[in-house]
């Protein structure tokens, strides 16, 4: 069973008010593409699933971030409409406002799998799950964690017990400690069972790992953190210059308060 992570850091009142880390389980002969510019107007930056065109996590001109996650397998329906392509289009809102209202009018309109998936701004956040009729719930501050299952916070799924366990007390750390431990829980393997961030199955796992830390100032400070491999394997690269029209990713060094390389 492939199960995606995401880990959803909410302060409001901080510097960095969202940290968001996505771990991109798939079948091994469906490989991502690493961040680019997937929109031009409005401006998109994600990875990119070259199969269908879409993604799994972007975020967009206006500061939007949106994440995705399947629902369980044994609801896949074939040749619906690819779910990484909801996401690439949710980023085209210019709000949260914006989203919850075209999200419920677009899976009226097209037929999608089952899906969890989160958004914010940073100065506010939900889920939403769907597609036969969209529910979604706002977010309190603090720290969230969503698979596949469409609940957050569900303590039924191993994944998400084991990571609030190794994330405890992060909502009182700084963005440096705050991010280096994100990236340590996305590369954990627990036991080696259901309970394991990072997913070394038999033609599928874990196959990149991304990072999103959202300044309070913009994306001009924001960083972009990414691994296109198992996060435990592969360091994770500085892919922020995108936001400033670079295209490459660089090694990794540090943040500093300011979002800048230390």
């Amino acid at each position: 069973m492939l199960m995606c992570l995401v880990i959803l850091l909410f302060r409001p009142e901080e510097e960095f008010p969202l940290l968001l880390a996505a771990n991109r389980d798939e079948f091994y002969d469906r490989p991502g593409e690493s961040p680019q510019l997937l929109s031009a107007s409005p401006k998109i930056w994600g990875g990119r699933d070259p199969r269908a065109g879409g993604t799994w996590l972007g975020v967009n001109e206006h500061g939007l971030v949106v994440a995705l996650t399947d629902g369980p397998p044994e609801s896949f329906v074939p040749d619906r409409r690819s779910r990484g392509l909801l996401c690439l289009e949710a980023l085209h809102a210019s709000s949260l406002a914006h989203l919850r209202n075209w999200l419920k009018e677009e899976c009226r309109q097209s037929a999608y799998n089952r899906f969890n998936l989160v958004a914010s701004n940073g100065r506010e956040a939900w889920a939403a799950y769907g597609p036969e009729t969209i529910r979604t719930e706002s977010l309190s501050p603090g720290l969230h964690l969503l698979a596949n299952r469409p609940s957050i916070d569900d303590p039924e799924t191993p994944k998400l017990r084991r990571c609030r366990q190794l994330l405890s007390g992060i909502e009182g750390e700084g963005a440096v400690p705050a991010v280096r431990r994100l990236m340590q829980a996305c590369a954990d393997h627990g036991d080696g069972g259901p309970d394991a961030a990072c997913v070394h199955g038999v033609g599928r796992g874990t196959l990149s790992s991304s990072l999103l830390a959202l300044h309070r100032s913009g994306l001009a400070s924001s960083r972009y953190l990414h691994v296109n491999a198992h996060p435990c394997e592969a360091a994770f690269e500085d892919w922020s210059p995108l936001f400033r029209g670079g295209c490459r990713g660089a090694p990794l060094r540090a943040l500093d308060s300011g979002g800048q390389e230390a």
